[in-house]
């Protein structure tokens, strides 16, 4: 089956960098992507709110403005994913970035375009998660609310949208009344203790399996759907590693980590905090940690996989 062509509009004021960007993605991956251009933060703005494009670039700077505060003032609505590009490594705007909606952040090395087709690939991955999710959670909330329920709540649940839905609730009464006076803490969420036959087996599993079911909504075959997408993927991804590591390409090593960080989010635990540790010391030059890092994190992340893999063949 033949891949959709890929729409991307590339929000930057220097147009060479669009012309040598799109030059190179013809070249490499001819018919698989269009690229457009938007000059100014204005013409960004009006052509990310017309919704033409399956992706967004954001360059960290435009003309006189912030690609961040682009990306704020379009995130509520915007339901592709933008990525911040930066020619140098920030971790402040990379923490600002994502808490402004970015759905990521990459130093823009305009000759490696196959790192920069494997973020916009990634990104459009975990948007078609996401969507599902919310198809998923919108389905449930008119079922309930033509059930005569009063509010809904989505997985994983969240302490403000708690204290939104019970005030909406009771906030006819409680206006009239002035009986009901709802705190966060009144709605603190309470943890629910494990059966203690439990505890050994998962001590014996690497990965939150718990955790990674909450963020799909408990939704097993979404679940397995991203889990396959991971286990035929990270091979390749492991062998680059191999590759770098033995020719002390660390750039490679740590964008590589960065791509792998995507699909390790669901779990979280030791293997997401290698993959981070990982890249940041390459990006930093320190070689002393380099190898000990890399050869920690390999082995961690081939345990994983070796695990995914037996949850798959299990289900």
């Amino acid at each position: 089956m033949a891949e959709l062509t890929v729409r991307a509009l590339m929000i930057d004021d220097d147009s060479s960098m669009f012309d040598l960007t799109r030059e190179l993605f013809d070249e490499r991956y001819p018919g698989r992507f269009v690229f457009d251009w938007a000059g100014s933060f204005d013409d960004g703005l009006a052509a990310i709110r017309q919704t033409r494009h399956d992706v967004y670039l954001v360059d960290h700077r435009i003309g006189g403005q912030r690609g961040v505060e682009l990306v704020a003032a379009v995130a509520a609505e915007c339901q592709a994913p933008i990525i911040v590009t930066s020619e140098q490594e920030n971790h402040d705007l990379d923490v600002a970035a994502l808490r402004a909606g970015a759905a990521d952040y990459l130093v823009r090395d305009v000759r490696d375009v196959g790192h920069l087709e494997h973020a916009i690939r990634y990104a459009l991955q975990q948007n078609e998660l996401w969507a599902a999710l919310r198809h998923r959670h919108w389905q449930d909330r008119e079922r309930c609310l033509a059930a005569d329920m009063d509010g809904y709540i989505a997985k994983p649940i969240r302490q403000q949208e708690v204290v939104a839905v019970l005030r909406s609730a009771v906030g006819g009464l409680a206006g009239k009344t002035g009986l009901f006076r709802l705190t966060a803490e009144h709605a603190a969420v309470v943890p629910v203790e494990e059966d203690s036959s439990h505890t050994a087996a998962a001590a014996m599993r690497r990965l939150n399996w718990k955790q990674a079911l909450r963020l799909v909504a408990d939704d097993r075959d979404l679940l397995n759907e991203v889990l396959a997408a991971f286990v035929e993927e990270c091979p390749q991804l492991q062998a680059r590693l191999r590759q770098a590591a033995a020719d002390e390409d660390w750039a490679t090593v740590a964008k590589t980590s960065h791509t792998l960080q995507a699909a390790l989010r669901l779990f979280g635990g030791e293997v997401l905090d290698l993959a981070i540790a990982l890249e940041d010391s390459c990006k930093r030059d320190r070689m002393g940690e380099n190898r000990d890092l890399f050869e920690k994190f390999s082995e961690e992340l081939e345990n994983v996989l070796i695990e995914v893999q037996g949850y798959l063949k299990g289900t």
